[in-house]
């Protein structure tokens, strides 16, 4: 495939779905910058935002607990055989003595306990490296005098090294904004002085209503910081070159210059970064730089949100799709029961980001959504063949569990001088490093063995991209500078192994000699504890740590409880609770020339492995590359996993919704017997839908449930379906009754004045889900508002599954062209009981009083008998009052019943004729013909 090709592939958003990467260049390039002003900083509040003023750049820093006294106590003989390197050192001082050799061959339990403290000390390493989260800065900059409201945002992301911006217009009350601040969740807020006083404007008072109370908002008075100059400035300074490799996958652009044109144009964006990156510098990390890292470079990303779907706040929270936020959630069940983590089977860190990411924002571009079908269809097809007993899916998903989180990883190497990583991990960061490569070479393997069967444009991108010489090269680079056997440390005396021993013999004269000398003196401080053993009949052990060096350590039990009984020769006793820890003067003498020749071991080891960390660093473009492919390919098999496991269909895309057996996607897990149900949404015949149907009757659940496989849909997912045809939604918005809200959505006028908003961001392309609209008013005023707004949205021509108690209001709309009426059904037990059927259709059961039979077991007889009363005597009230309906209404109804049976039996055959991969036989044409004829009669 030519470079062309394979330049498209980020370009057009295959691998992150919302961004651009530009890479990650030189640090000399940077903009100059100017004194940053005195600023505030606004701690949002349950009742108002109060008001601090941060004198010049103190920011009040936290205290790490230094834990470096934790000491592990090893047996002498263990510390014997580690001290005679069997994992560090090169071959001649591999070799330990021959009593060592004998006794760690004779007692069995030896090589476990190294074994298994070798696994804990991996474990704990990797915690060191990669486990700990660092904050999120967002710089949000608006114009409050404008009127159109447009937005540019800059973000920060120090666990992934990513300087994110993004610029778009937005809505009266800033949708995507919010949207995006619950995508990031950063701890810190900046905004200009404009949008602060002289009063809050409109987007600073939505910020603070929609973010957690422990978000800081911050103030930047000086208004000169906001330069989108100086911004591209910066952009320019932190964006690396790329190498050859990245190149061909990435933007393909012909030069510098037009390689930022695009970013040159987002002027909200550049000014929102150039504060940002000032705000960052001069306050963050200078006042705080063991969490604030200096940068030498960012992965620069342009996110273009318009191209996919828009999803509100509020949306996320009534579906569940992140959090659980019920009344019950302190229950751990129900506050996991989240779509999320239901659906999320992704293996690695990076596959997890890539699948909320996918989630929250998903795909509006058809083409991009059908290559990703694409692949996991052909993944699913690779399953059922096996190849020498193997299943790719497994052997895929097995090698993926192996990777520890890239993005992490690789982003330390962005930050000035490796800053990132800790000067005791670095060794630990290498080796994490290498068995990540190895890891690549495993999943590059299990592909080439397919690649003859691969005809999926993401699976064959993926796959050379795995291919790469440049992973080879950084393992080479590694391997030559460091030993085979050079393992994960954590503890003092491995820690210290690990330096002394971890580069290769010969790759300098001095440390050579100086590890020889090293391992004289380690050999006389352990004999003159043997020989101190045998002098003085007693059991000693020996400890090591970064203060004491060696130490002799005596158990209490062997010896009595009194320590004047020691001899002499010992000093430095400290009483401990179980042992005696102390030294003599030899051995301290012997540790003081130890420490020095450590100090000229590590002095030459880290000149080496600061040489290796460089150079890595200059493919670091490739790295990410890689990382981002991986995380596609891990989403790409977690879709293919689910559509296998619960027996999914990938869909048809389309211009109307049409499902056959639909399921919700946590449902059908939980419940037995979940009951599947068939959707159908024609533009011009259905395209606005009145669910009707009693209380408890499944009206919430299937609306969600529409909404769910929208989603999954867009994602490039599978559904839960026996057969999908879906169209691609630009927006998505839902306001679902849920009664675990109940408390929050009780207010009539807030349900409006939400319904008011984003009426006016509803176009043709919208998916609008309403659950019980004018639920929280009364009847006549609930019918009215609900009517009109019914009405109003037939004419903005927009796909609306609206469920409502309010059976005239599809009485009186079911006749226009677009309405159609659907109820969930039920039956009237022998007992007077309703028995819900969970069904949709277009038939509509009359049952007097449901509510009453549906609460008669709640409530004492009595209460039941005076309610049945008081209804029939409403009943009869309302039917004196009501003329007799006209026949030539009902006539009309069934005419238009019948109009939009044609209609959407032309649909079909249309769509019937689209689908190339299906011959139009004549079964299905008698099929549909029967069907049709059928239905048209009744």
């Amino acid at each position: 495939m030519s470079e062309g090709n394979i330049s498209n592939l980020l370009d057009t958003n295959i691998f992150d779905n919302t961004s651009r990467d530009y890479g990650t260049s030189d640090e000399n390039s940077r903009a100059p910058t100017t004194t940053l002003c005195t600023s505030r900083q606004i701690v949002k509040n349950n009742s108002a935002a109060k008001l601090t003023t941060l004198k010049g750049n103190q920011i009040n820093n936290k205290k790490r607990v230094d834990n470096s006294n934790t000491r592990n106590t090893f047996s002498k003989r263990i510390n014997s055989s580690l001290l005679n390197p069997l994992i560090f050192s090169n071959t001649n001082s591999r070799l330990a003595t021959q009593k060592q050799y004998n006794v760690a061959t004779r007692n069995s339990k030896l090589a476990s306990k190294q074994s298994k403290a070798i696994n804990t000390n991996r474990n704990t390493a990797i915690s060191t490296i990669l486990n700990q989260n660092y904050p999120i800065i967002c710089s949000i900059y608006e114009n409050p005098k404008s009127i159109e409201n447009k937005i540019g945002m800059s973000i920060v992301n120090y666990n992934t090294g990513e300087l994110i911006l993004s610029e778009f217009l937005d809505s009266q009350i800033f949708i995507r904004t919010i949207n995006r601040l619950k995508i990031f969740n950063p701890i810190e807020i900046l905004l200009s002085a404009n949008s602060i006083k002289p009063i809050f404007s409109k987007l600073a008072n939505l910020i603070k209503l929609n973010i957690d109370d422990s978000v800081k908002i911050i103030e930047i008075n000086n208004l000169k910081l906001y330069n989108s100059e100086v911004g591209l400035q910066n952009i320019t300074g932190y964006t690396m070159e790329l190498t050859k490799e990245s190149k061909s996958t990435n933007l393909n652009l012909n030069s510098e210059e037009y390689k930022f044109e695009d970013i040159k144009n987002k002027h909200f964006a550049l000014m929102a970064t150039s504060a940002l990156i000032r705000y960052i510098n001069d306050c963050l990390s200078k006042n705080n730089p063991a969490i604030y890292h200096k940068f030498k470079y960012f992965r620069i990303k342009l996110e273009t949100i318009e191209n996919t779907m828009l999803i509100d706040s509020k949306t996320i929270a009534d579906l569940q799709l992140i959090e659980n936020n019920t009344s019950s959630s302190s229950n751990k069940n129900i506050k996991n029961l989240t779509v999320c983590n239901y659906l999320d089977k992704t293996c690695t860190k990076m596959g997890k980001r890539c699948f909320r990411n996918n989630l929250l924002q998903p795909l509006i571009n058809e083409k991009l959504i059908n290559m990703r079908y694409e692949a996991v269809k052909e993944l699913a097809t690779l399953c059922d063949q096996d190849l020498e007993g193997e299943n790719i899916l497994e052997q895929l998903r097995a090698v993926l569990k192996e990777f520890h989180d890239l993005d992490k990883l690789f982003s330390k190497l962005l930050t000035v001088n490796s800053i990132g990583i800790q000067s005791t991990q670095k060794l630990n960061y290498l080796i994490c490093l290498k068995t990540n490569l190895q890891a690549i070479d495993n999943l590059k393997n299990v592909l080439n063995r397919y690649a003859d069967s691969l005809n999926s444009f993401i699976l064959k991108e993926i796959t050379k991209i795995l291919n790469n010489e440049i992973t080879q090269e950084i393992r080479v680079l590694i391997d030559s500078s460091l030993n085979d056997d050079c393992t994960w440390a954590h503890s003092p005396l491995d820690l210290q192994n690990q330096k002394c021993y971890a580069v290769r013999a010969g790759a300098n004269g001095l440390l050579d000699i100086s590890r020889q000398i090293y391992k004289k003196i380690t050999d006389e401080i352990l004999q003159e504890i043997e020989d101190l053993e045998e002098n003085y009949s007693l059991t000693l052990d020996h400890s090591f740590d970064n203060t004491r060096g060696y130490y002799i350590r005596i158990k209490k039990t062997t010896i009595l409880s009194n320590d004047d009984n020691l001899p002499s020769e010992f000093l430095n006793i400290v009483n401990k609770k179980n042992c005696i820890e102390c030294n003599t003067l030899k051995v301290l003498k012997l540790n003081a020339r130890l420490k020095e020749v450590i100090s000229e071991i590590i002095l030459i080891s880290e000149t080496v492995i600061e040489e290796l960390l460089s150079n890595i660093s200059n493919k670091i473009s490739t790295l990410f590359m890689v990382s981002e492919a991986i995380s596609i390919l891990d989403l790409l098999t977690c879709f293919t996993n689910n559509l296998k496991t619960f027996n999914y269909c990938i869909p048809v895309l389309s211009d109307k919704i049409i499902l056959k057996n639909s399921r919700h996607p946590i449902l059908e897990r939980e419940l037995k017997d979940f009951i599947p149900n068939d959707v159908t949404s024609i533009r011009q015949t259905s395209s606005l839908q009145i669910i009707t149907g009693y209380n408890m009757s499944g009206k919430s659940v299937l609306l969600k449930q529409i909404a769910l496989l929208t989603i999954m849909s867009q994602m490039g997912s599978p559904i839960p379906a026996d057969y999908a045809m879906m169209p691609i939604f630009k927006k998505l918005h839902t306001r679902i009754c849920n009664e675990n809200f109940e408390v929050n959505s009780s207010n009539f006028s807030f349900e409006m004045k939400e319904m008011a908003y984003f009426l006016d961001d509803i176009t043709p392309e919208t998916l609008l889900i309403i659950d019980e609209l004018g639920r929280n008013s009364s009847i006549y005023d609930g019918f009215a508002i609900s009517l009109a707004i019914t009405e109003f949205l037939l004419q903005k021509k927009c796909t609306v599954f609206l469920s409502t108690h309010f059976q005239n209001i599809a009485h009186i709309l079911k006749n226009k062209p677009s309405v159609l009426h659907l109820h969930m059904a039920a039956d009237l037990s022998r007992d007077n009981k309703l028995k819900m059927k969970y069904t949709i259709g277009k038939e509509y059961n009359y049952v007097d009083n449901p509510g009453i039979k549906i609460v008669s077991n709640f409530f004492e007889p009595e209460i039941i008998e005076e309610a049945y009363n008081i209804a029939a005597l409403l009943h009869l009230e309302k039917k004196s009052s009501n003329p007799s309906q006209c026949t030539e209404f009902e006539q009309n109804q069934i005419l238009v019943k019948k109009l939009k049976m044609i209609h959407n039996l032309v649909e079909i055959l249309k769509e019937l004729l689209r689908q190339d991969d299906k011959e139009l036989c004549l079964k299905t044409l008698q099929d549909t013909q029967l069907e049709f004829i059928k239905k048209f009669d009744l």
